[in-house]
């Protein structure tokens, strides 16, 4: 159990989708969870199983969305600094002469 909680591999993460999946479609096979949410109608539960794995699985790539957008955007302001560090050599470079312009 505790390979399906690691995070570093992403083929973990679908086999842990797909044994959530499996559990459901055991649960929703069976009666007695139709009778203990009072739902009459048994393949209702599937669905409703199935619709709530959807959203969890929706809320978890916007979570790993917003955790790659922040990363992104912090490796674009690094990169911003080194690009002005490498275009900017500081003071030990000889002025520019007779209004050159810099590039």
């Amino acid at each position: 159990m505790w390979l399906l909680l690691d995070r570093k591999n992403p083929h973990l993460r679908i086999e842990r989708h797909h044994a959530v999946a499996l559990g459901i479609g055991d649960v929703a096979g069976e009666d007695d969870p139709a009778v203990w949410l009072g739902i009459t109608y048994g393949p209702a539960t599937f669905f409703m199983g199935a619709t709530t794995v959807l959203f969890l699985v929706a809320i978890h790539f916007s979570w790993e969305l917003s955790r790659l957008e922040e990363r992104t955007r912090v490796l674009a302001e690094e990169l911003a600094v080194y690009r002005a560090e490498a275009e900017d050599p500081g003071d030990d470079a000889p002025a520019t002469s007779g209004g050159e312009a810099r590039a």
